[in-house]
């Protein structure tokens, strides 16, 4: 393991603590809380890109998709010097869009979006999320998007909505007194 003493890149160490959510990873995490904030099937509400997209449902069926589509993080992070490693520390905005369609006659797709953008806003959803270190930021407006999906006319709704969280990774930086050994001085 590289460290400052042995020279060269520096990668972050394992923390305590499991790294951010990435990839698969935050898909897993995010799909079970919208699937509990709209009611939809779970087996209905995806990620949007997947190597084998499953079937779309057949009419009279509400469905969504979930992507990100920005990962900002703050310009200025912070770098704390610990005993022993440095941390890291940095926030970043996951910009989500979720993607409800339908065949447009039901108006489910209409009613799905309504029904996340308004629980997102409600604390005790939100803590889920906080569990995890995640925040909601800003949820903002419906938009409706007609799409042709395998040929089809879908009616799409899509709500956007901002996760914040706090990236945290070690590095191992030493200092004096992380160092072993004895220091011999002389006083006159």
């Amino acid at each position: 393991m590289t460290t400052s003493a042995t020279g060269g890149f520096l990668t972050p160490q394992a923390p305590p603590a499991p790294g951010p959510l990435d990839g698969a990873g935050l898909n897993d995490f995010l799909q079970p809380m919208l699937v509990a904030m709209t009611g939809i099937d779970p087996t209905l509400v995806r990620p949007a890109f997947q190597s084998e997209p499953p079937n779309v449902p057949d009419a009279g069926v509400a469905w969504m998709a979930f992507r990100y589509t920005q990962r900002p993080a703050d310009d200025f992070p912070a770098l704390v010097h610990r005993d022993g490693y440095d941390e890291f520390q940095r926030h970043e905005a996951i910009h989500t869009l979720c993607s409800f369609y339908d065949l447009g006659t039901s108006g489910l797709a209409d009613y799905y979006a309504s029904l996340l953008r308004d629980n997102l806003m409600v604390p005790q959803n939100a803590e889920y999320l906080t569990a995890q270190g995640f925040g909601v930021a800003v949820v903002q407006d419906k938009t409706a998007v007609p799409v042709i999906v395998k040929m089809r006319w879908q009616y799409r709704v899509d709500v956007p909505f901002v996760l914040r969280r706090a990236v945290v990774r070690w590095y191992n930086v030493l200092n004096v007194a992380s160092s072993d050994g004895v220091i011999h001085g002389q006083f006159d």
